[in-house]
């Protein structure tokens, strides 16, 4: 919506149909009622789980970008299979990040496999970790990954790592800390012992307090480029505090 942006004025959501899609959904409203922008100038759909066919529902997205009031972006809250097979079909379409811009906010390295991403170079998403963050303790991360799956075979690909898997490692890091921190493995004690745990997992530190289980964590937004992968256009400063329930 800044300059920084595409100075975006319109809105159009796609997710799956469950609870996360509709909860950010939702909260997306509210944050665009608060800057005045009228409900007429975003739409949302939502399709069932493993949902394929996005020929109509793209056209829908054209001829709602066509329309007079401003720049529009997707904001894509599909999951699974569903992310690629979108974002497929509309390279097919011939819409370019420049027509209208994709923010993917579960679009992670590993849905990009096997898609030709020179198509979709600018597209965007929301994590709070990427592959390509810089930094010390990433290198060494993606490394020790690389070696784990050369060592066990396993059906990975070495070279790919995504948020989820990064968000597993800090946990099982964070709860071990914990532990150890408290002397025990009972569930009250070790959640006593959270505040204060910081960690460096993979380019910048994370932490906990002893409020609630959340965690602080970096953000990032990156781009789409021709190597099936995302470059980071923007990283938060430091790790902004968790807030476990949006005004919006």
């Amino acid at each position: 919506m800044s300059p920084d942006g595409v100075e975006a004025k319109r809105f159009f959501m796609i997710g799956s149909d469950y609870v996360w899609p509709r909860t950010i959904n939702k909260q997306l409203k509210g944050y665009w009622k608060s800057k005045g922008i009228e409900e007429s100038a975003w739409k949302e759909e939502y399709v069932p789980f493993g949902f394929s066919n996005f020929q109509t529902l793209i056209n829908q997205v054209r001829a709602f970008a066509d329309a007079p009031g401003g720049k529009c972006v997707v904001v894509l809250t599909v999951v699974g299979s569903s992310i690629p097979d979108f974002m497929r079909e509309f390279a097919n379409q011939g819409i370019s990040s420049s027509d209208v811009p994709v923010l993917g906010l579960d679009m992670v390295e590993a849905d990009l496999e096997g898609l030709d991403t020179a198509k979709m170079v600018g597209h965007l998403n929301c994590w709070a970790y990427l592959q390509q963050a810089k930094g010390d303790a990433n290198v060494k991360f993606l490394k020790s990954w690389a070696d784990y799956v050369a060592k066990t075979k396993a059906p990975f690909k070495p070279d790919v790592a995504i948020d989820p898997m990064v968000s597993t490692y800090d946990a099982v890091h964070l709860w071990a800390m914990a532990a150890k921190k408290a002397g025990s493995f009972d569930v009250p004690e070790v959640r006593k012992a959270f505040d204060g745990l910081s960690f460096l997992p993979s380019g910048y530190k994370i932490g906990m307090t002893g409020e609630n289980n959340y965690v602080s964590r970096g953000v990032f937004i990156g781009s789409v480029n021709e190597k099936q992968g995302f470059d980071v256009l923007w990283q938060s400063d430091g790790t902004p505090k968790p807030v476990p329930m949006s005004q919006y």
